[in-house]
């Protein structure tokens, strides 16, 4: 069949208009759906937007009435949702933002309140008062033998030997000497029941110390946690209640069975005194050897003669006070500021302390306490032209300080730490962290913990020179949390600046610029 040419453009023209129709009308569809869409987006977002802003009036009520929490809250209003967050910014500025949500569709809507310092602790250290190291106050220490730290020496029993003891002698020469009779066994014990439990007992109910029963050689505790203890002083009571002529004492600087300084003293009828150790019913020993105990005194050839208070009596406490310090050894009686015994020895540096018994049956210990001496010397302040106020506080090796005054703590407030901070020399060995914060107290002014809210555990470097470190802390809960700003424990009523640096064991040196505790008001307008 034939197509004349004006039917065949009649049917290309028909087709062209009809492509055209159909392209135009799904052109139409497209945008009436897309319209559509948005519109619908639009109606979302909008409602997003009025979730967001009914959250954030939420939190602006909130503030007015004095009741704003940081943190973040989630509402589920079954349509939409919306999240408000409370938090300090970077610039330390209360940021209030609230996000709705609506079918995946988000708008986030924010404002900024300026916290004004409405109380200032700052702490510059143009000069160093005030300020105590934990270590350097006195520990009360418990001396029941059943828990903590204590361990017996001299007790083993079994199969020990008595390490040659002192051959019997004579008094001293002059004033009626006591009889005849040996020095104190030294070793393991002869065979026999001789372990600690066995011999050592706690009276609860009076919180003393006492021996059950005659040890046969020296018998006694130390505690273990201080054996690398130094320089310190032990004040302790001291009574017994059997009429009995043999010794009881305390050991100090003790390493090991081996190696100790021991003060023993021997009650007698008439008097105490002391001349050599073959005279020892008072006396500092010293042993750094199996082979036996050997006497110390600052002066071999004088003795000490005491009234008869001075001696130990029956059913009488004596205060006793041994510092070790140093090479110098003393020991005082009841408060008296003269000691009664004083020796100088280098050989045992450092070690623990404890009671001690020897053939003595009911050897009373009581209100054990004990201060490290010498600890902080390493401190002081210096010039330093790069500091605030020209001057910073250096301190050598690691330290721990906190200042003796307490701020108040209102857990509705916002408190906020800086302190400006240098390691000045890097450690030639040890750590280098640093530690910056409050040591939150209890209703009796203890201590409950340190909350380190502005540097915790940050490593220090020399090259970094000055640094500055902030943090906040706010509320409180019986689970506090480590986040920033840091909520406390729910017992805390206050408070106090709190620092440690060059830890662990670091020989670095560090420098404070200064250390600033700020009470935020926050401007609600």
């Amino acid at each position: 069949m034939e197509i004349n040419s004006e039917k065949g453009a009649v049917l290309i023209l028909t087709l062209i208009l009809l492509s055209v129709s159909i392209i135009f009308i799904t052109a139409m569809n497209r945008i009436i759906y897309n319209d559509t869409n948005r519109f619908e987006s639009d109606k979302k977002l909008e409602k997003a937007k009025k979730l967001a802003r009914a959250g954030l009036e939420e939190e602006l009520n909130n503030l007015e009435a004095g009741e704003i929490t940081l943190g973040s809250t989630a509402s589920n209003l079954g349509a939409g949702s919306y999240q408000t967050t409370v938090e300090i910014n970077n610039q330390g500025q209360l940021l209030i933002s609230s996000q709705g949500i609506v079918d995946g569709r988000n708008k986030k809507l924010a404002v900024k309140k300026e916290m004004p310092v409405l109380m200032n602790d700052y702490n510059n250290f143009a000069e160093f008062n005030n300020w105590v190291n934990p270590n350097q106050e006195p520990k009360n220490i418990s001396l029941n033998n059943k828990t903590g730290p204590w361990q017996y020496f001299g007790v083993t029993g079994g199969n020990g030997n008595n390490g040659g003891g002192r051959p019997d002698h004579a008094g001293p020469p002059e004033g009626g000497g006591p009889p005849d009779h040996a020095g104190p066994p030294n070793g393991g014990g002869p065979p026999g029941n001789n372990s600690g439990n066995s011999i050592w007992g706690y009276n609860s109910g009076e919180q003393y110390l006492y021996t059950k029963k005659e040890p046969s050689v020296i018998s006694g505790m130390y505690n273990s946690n201080d054996i690398a203890l130094q320089d310190y002083e032990i004040e302790v009571e001291m009574r017994n209640n059997n009429d009995d002529n043999d010794k009881m004492g305390f050991v100090f600087r003790y390493q090991d069975e081996d190696n100790y300084y021991l003060f023993s003293w021997e009650r007698k009828v008439d008097y105490i005194f002391i001349f050599k150790i073959e005279y020892h019913e008072i006396a500092i020993y010293k042993k750094t050897s199996s082979s036996g105990l050997s006497e110390l005194v600052a002066d071999n050839d004088y003795f000490f003669d005491f009234q008869p208070n001075d001696k130990y009596s029956l059913a009488s406490w004596t205060n006793i006070k041994i510092r070790a310090e140093g090479n110098n050894l003393k020991v005082y009686f009841n408060d008296n500021p003269t000691p009664v015994l004083e020796a100088n020895d280098s050989d045992l540096e450092s070690g623990s302390y404890g009671p001690m018994a020897d053939g003595l049956k009911d050897a009373r210990f009581r209100n054990l306490e004990v201060t490290p001496l010498n600890v902080g010397e390493n401190t002081e302040v210096v010039d330093d032209n790069s500091a605030v106020n020209n001057s910073a506080l250096e301190l050598i090796n690691e330290q721990t300080y906190y200042k003796d005054s307490n701020s108040n703590y209102d857990p509705s407030k916002i408190y906020r730490v800086s302190a400006r901070v240098k390691q000045e020399q890097d450690p030639n060995s040890g750590g280098q962290k640093c530690f910056l914060g409050v040591q939150g107290l209890d209703i009796n002014e203890q201590a409950i913990d340190n909350y380190y809210v502005a540097a915790n555990d940050v490593s220090l470097q020399a090259s970094d020179g000055w640094q500055t470190f902030v943090g906040y802390f706010t509320g409180a809960d019986n689970v506090p949390t480590g986040i920033n700003p840091t909520i406390l424990d729910s017992a805390v009523e206050s408070f106090r600046p709190v620092f440690k640096v060059n830890s662990t064991n670091g020989d670095g040196t560090v420098r404070i610029d200064y250390i600033k505790i700020e009470q935020l008001e926050i401007n609600k307008n």
